[in-house]
């Protein structure tokens, strides 16, 4: 008897509580809701669609004093957001997780209490976000996981009395937060898992209100770590997962402002140990105080590493030198190097240049002086090359431009120093006239003929002609030069009737005439001519 009791007693305490204990989710909080609304209980995951919105609304105006509301991880869409935007008596709303789309994102356009709302993952483009953007009364948005893309972001923006604002997850690019280094309300934001690059983040250093900012699982390196370092007013940042090296965290670390600094998941190296003390290798010429250098040579550089290179050429404009020669940089860092503004001479010989870098070099405007030697521009890179209308010195040596290629170059206006050194040029590549002041072609296929129309240049006072075929003949057309001062004709196979004939120039300053067959009686000659300040003839027969 006493067990039975106890089953029935069991069965009646079920009955009587059911509805409540063993209730589904949907069910118990339509039930209880009055009760979890005064208690400020969420009525997160309660399977809550549109229809039970107005329940909730009238339950709302019932107790005004509740000014929060959950609503995370239900079913609601925009008719019931539209019914919600319409309340007096909320300040914070929390709708994530639901369906509310463009138009309810919209609908809180007009809204004029809420102060914070959170719309994270709602599937809110950029018609919601603009349409949101209305809205002049919220402090704080949460609108990640959405698709509001850069033009949303843009948008959002706007909003002029805006505090906190996450936007992690919505497919937001650069451009997309340009706007927000110049809103001076804005005190927080949240970009992470989108595709902010180094240019991005310079942007964000802009800012004089920002304090926190989240930028995990990006496109960000050393560039754009090293920038936003400089900023003197974030206190909170969180860059991990990126793209930086120990280069660009040490750079942060240094910045005594940034209190809670968050670098996990980046490089744990420096992409080059040349970075390492890359400070101690700037350094000013003796010779010319004005020129600043940065030497950066043979440091095994690749095209990964120059965006750190340049990023650090603009921090500190003062330096107009770049020696990176003997390294491994290809097409693509040559053209980040190209888009510098603050470099007055470049040495990037001896790397794996193609005929694509020159597009780079071709446009650059402040560049004045370019080693390009021993890369492989080729023919089609010196032609490109030749539209560059501000170059006063080139070096294109051992580039295998060729006859059509160095007929290209000899069309710029505006050099006076070209090196084309071991480039396959012939006779017929120097035909055409040119302005140049200095002209250096050692060992190409140059003969007497080619001489000839060099010497018809009357800009020209340096030539260097060494290892070509010049002989006797090409000696002699060149003695009757009038405005070469100085003169190498190395390894030419010069006799002593082209060495007299060139004794006869009063012209000439400096020549350099070694290895060749001049005799006793040339030598003579040579040596007698008065007018000659340097004269090196060694090696001769």
């Amino acid at each position: 008897m006493v067990s039975r009791f106890i089953f029935y007693t069991f069965i009646l305490i079920i009955n009587l509580v059911g509805s409540y204990a063993f209730a589904d989710p949907h069910t118990y909080c339509i039930n209880r809701m009055a009760e979890l609304l005064q208690r400020g209980t969420p009525l997160s995951q309660c399977g809550l669609t549109d229809k039970d919105v107005p329940r909730v609304i009238s339950l709302l105006q019932q107790y005004p004093k509740v000014d929060t509301l959950n609503l995370e991880m239900n079913h609601i869409g925009p008719k019931g957001a539209a019914l919600l935007s319409k309340n007096k008596t909320l300040s914070r709303l929390d709708l994530s997780n639901n369906q509310i789309g463009d138009a309810g994102a919209s609908a809180f356009s007009k809204n004029t209490t809420l102060t914070e709302l959170y719309i994270i993952a709602n599937a809110i483009g950029p018609e919601g976000a603009k349409g949101l953007s209305q809205n002049k009364n919220l402090r704080i948005l949460l609108i990640g996981d959405n698709h509001i893309g850069s033009s949303g972001a843009i948008s959002l923006a706007n909003m002029r009395n805006i505090q906190r604002i996450s936007l992690m997850n919505n497919d937001i690019d650069d451009d997309g937060i340009i706007p927000y280094s110049k809103n001076t309300s804005l005190k927080s934001i949240a970009l992470n898992k989108n595709h902010i690059t180094d240019k991005g983040a310079k942007v964000l250093t802009n800012s004089i209100s920002l304090k926190e900012i989240w930028l995990s699982s990006n496109e960000i390196g050393d560039e754009g770590a090293i920038s936003l370092a400089y900023n003197k007013y974030i206190t909170s940042l969180d860059v991990s997962n990126n793209h930086i090296s120990t280069i660009g965290i040490k750079a942060l670390q240094q910045n005594k402002n940034i209190t809670e600094l968050e670098t996990t998941g980046n490089l744990d190296k420096p992409p080059s140990l040349c970075f390492n003390d890359i400070d101690k290798r700037v350094n000013v010429s003796v010779e010319d105080p004005s020129i600043v250098r940065l030497n950066l040579y043979s440091c095994e550089l690749r095209d990964a590493d120059i965006s750190f290179v340049t990023s650090y050429l603009n921090l500190h404009p003062y330096i107009n030198f770049l020696q990176i020669s003997n390294n491994k940089i290809g097409s693509n860092g040559a053209i980040l190097l190209g888009q510098n503004k603050t470099l007055k001479t470049l040495n990037i010989s001896n790397n794996l240049l193609d005929s694509r870098s020159a597009e780079a070099f071709s446009k650059n405007t402040t560049l004045i002086r370019l080693d390009l030697e021993g890369n492989h521009l080729g023919e089609n890179g010196a032609k490109i090359l030749a539209n560059n209308n501000v170059l006063d010195v080139l070096n294109i040596s051992k580039n295998y431009v060729g006859d059509d290629g160095f007929a290209a170059l000899t069309k710029m206006k505006s050099l006076k120093i070209l090196i084309a050194d071991d480039n396959q040029i012939s006779d017929l590549g120097v035909s055409s006239p040119f302005l140049f002041h200095e002209l250096y072609l050692s060992g190409n296929n140059i003969s007497s003929i080619g001489a000839d129309m060099i010497s018809h240049n009357p800009s020209l006072t340096d030539l260097g002609l060494s290892d070509n075929y010049l002989g006797d003949d090409g000696a002699t057309i060149l003695a009757r030069n009038k405005s070469i001062i100085s003169l190498n004709l190395n390894y030419n196979e010069i006799g002593s009737t082209g060495a007299i004939a060139i004794a006869q120039n009063i012209i000439l300053r400096d020549l350099n005439i070694a290895h060749n067959h001049i005799c006793s009686i040339g030598l003579a000659a040579l040596y007698n001519n008065k007018t000659l300040e340097k004269l090196y003839a060694e090696y001769n027969d």
